[in-house]
């Protein structure tokens, strides 16, 4: 009967252990997929996500697109997103180049677009807050690089930062998304 009891007592302090651990063990996937039937297309993205202690509630995602519903090759290029929010102006309109060190290797991007963001037009009219995009699309090897780098570092106009462990994680489950289809 004691044997029995300590068999009961240890398969339970075990099980208690095992579900304890697991939480900590399963990570949420940052990236969201969607399905848009009437294109035909399919976007894989890494939501926005913040830049700490940043007075401008700078935001760093990025996505790729592909053709269908079943990625059956790799796509041909990534886009980052930068979002912004200044409070008397636009800070990055005039000038919005993006940079980035992945590890010691510079990556320059000139051709970036711009906009404003799409639900800030009653803000910016009020004068209360400029929301702004830069839209950054790159060959996917490229973004690969970028996402695959033990240190990212960054400058989207004049402002330099580094890269959070949680974008760069955000990152790099993007990457592994991309070359599920090798």
């Amino acid at each position: 009967m004691k044997k029995l009891i300590l068999a009961i007592f240890i398969l339970g302090v075990g099980t208690l252990t095992l579900s304890l651990s697991a939480p900590a063990q399963i990570q949420e996937s940052k990236i969201k997929t969607s399905y848009n039937a009437e294109s035909d297309k399919t976007t894989v993205m890494l939501p926005l996500l913040k830049l700490a202690r940043n007075p401008k509630s700078f935001s760093i995602g990025a996505l790729f697109q592909f053709d269908g519903d079943l990625m059956s090759e790799r796509p041909c290029c990534t886009t980052f997103i930068f979002t912004s929010i200044g409070k008397k102006q636009f800070d990055y309109k005039d000038y919005h180049n993006v940079t980035f060190w992945a590890d010691d290797e510079k990556l320059e991007f000139n051709n970036t677009k711009w906009r404003e963001a799409d639900e800030a037009t009653a803000f910016v009219l009020a004068q209360i807050a400029f929301s702004e995009e830069i839209w950054v699309g790159m060959k996917t090897e490229e973004f690969i690089k970028i996402a695959r780098a033990k240190r990212i570092k960054a400058r989207v106009g004049s402002f330099q930062f580094e890269m959070t462990s949680e974008q760069r994680a955000g990152l790099a489950e993007l990457a592994d998304n991309i070359e599920k289809a090798k």
